[in-house]
């Protein structure tokens, strides 16, 4: 993506080889994110996101208060907290 937006650049007469510099060295910085642990997905040759965190992220959180959110399904799914089929 970063050579066609720099050859769609330079064709239309607005060459920055600096700007293909820096493009370069952030996708060879993410290129070696994915590329080593924990993000290798063993001998497949494949990588997959690891998340570092310790559960659901405080962003995705925000809008699931847990009146209304997952904690009703997960009690109705366990058998746990009285929560009986409303059929």
């Amino acid at each position: 993506m970063i050579m066609a937006v720099y050859r769609a650049e330079k064709a239309a007469g607005h060459e920055d080889r600096a700007w293909l510099e820096r493009g370069y060295q952030f996708a060879s910085k993410d290129y070696e994110m994915w590329n080593r642990e924990p993000h290798v997905a063993g001998d497949t040759g494949l990588s997959r996101y690891f998340d570092f965190g310790n559960g659901p992220a405080p962003e995705s959180l925000k809008d699931e208060p847990t009146s209304t959110g997952r904690l009703p399904v997960i009690f109705y799914c366990t058998g746990k907290g009285g929560i009986t089929s409303p059929i």
